[in-house]
C-alpha cells in the first residue's frame, strides 16, 4: 500500500472553488426561474424584453460544456455575464424577495 500525500489546501481549495461555482450557477438558475413569467405577460412593450430573455436563456442552453467541470474556465465568466444580462432586464425585484 502506498502513502498518498495530498495537501489540505489542495483538496479543500478545489472544494471551495467548486462550491463557489455551484453558488453562481444556483443564483443564475434562480434568476432564470424568477424571470420566466415575462414570456406570459400581456403588457404593451414587453415583447422586446421577453425576446431578450429568450435569447439569453437559449444561448445558455446551447452551450455544450458541463457547467460543473471546474477545468473549463470559460464557464464561470459566461454564467456571470448571463446573470448580469438577465438582471439588467430588470425582471426581478433587486431586494432578492
Amino acid at each position: 500500500m502506498s502513502n498518498v500525500n495530498y495537501s489540505e489546501n489542495y483538496i479543500f481549495g478545489k472544494f471551495d472553488t467548486f462550491t463557489k461555482r455551484l453558488e453562481k450557477i444556483i443564483k443564475l438558475v434562480e434568476l432564470i426561474d424568477k424571470s420566466q413569467g415575462v414570456e406570459n405577460l400581456c403588457i404593451e412593450g414587453i415583447e422586446e424584453i421577453a425576446e431578450q430573455y429568450r435569447e439569453i436563456v437559449e444561448g445558455l442552453k446551447k452551450k455544450n460544456y458541463d457547467l460543473l467541470d471546474f477545468r473549463r474556465h470559460e464557464v464561470l465568466p459566461y454564467c456571470i455575464m448571463c446573470h448580469h444580462d438577465l438582471f439588467d432586464l430588470c425582471l426581478v425585484d433587486s431586494s432578492g424577495a
